[in-house]
């Protein structure tokens, strides 16, 4: 191979170099842009991360203090009942009585009724001979 082809021959390689220079020199810049661009997806996301964090905490601090709500209104709710069955226990001997106090009285009605007739019949039966 003569010199002139050799001068060629490197003339073609090193424009066959150049382009593939250029060429990576774009691969490079398109894979820094892509790589920059997952970057700021990747800070969008830890970002959303931490605000989705800070959302479930306050959701935890709410789901506590409603918890904490209803063990005192299950509380209250059993204090309540207690005192309902207190008076209900109550109100049934008060009618027991009262029934008792009713049978009582409707036995004194009749006694004092029958006392009555019989001393009506007593004074009548007195006042018979004197006539």
């Amino acid at each position: 191979m003569s010199l002139e082809n050799r001068v060629t021959q490197v003339e073609t390689d090193m424009n066959d170099v150049k382009v593939l220079l250029a060429s990576m020199a774009r691969h490079v810049e398109s894979a820094t842009a892509i790589a920059e661009q997952n970057a700021i997806a990747i800070a969008d996301h830890r970002q959303d991360m931490a605000l989705i964090d800070q959302r479930l905490d306050r959701v935890s601090l709410q789901t506590e203090a409603t918890r904490q709500q209803l063990d005192q209104h299950m509380a209250n709710s059993e204090a309540t009942r207690q005192q309902l069955f207190q008076a209900s226990q109550r109100l049934n001997e008060t009618n027991q009585q009262l029934t008792h106090t009713s049978q009582r009285l409707d036995e004194f009605i009749y006694q004092s009724q029958r006392l009555l007739t019989n001393q009506g019949d007593r004074l009548s039966r007195s006042d018979r001979p004197l006539e």
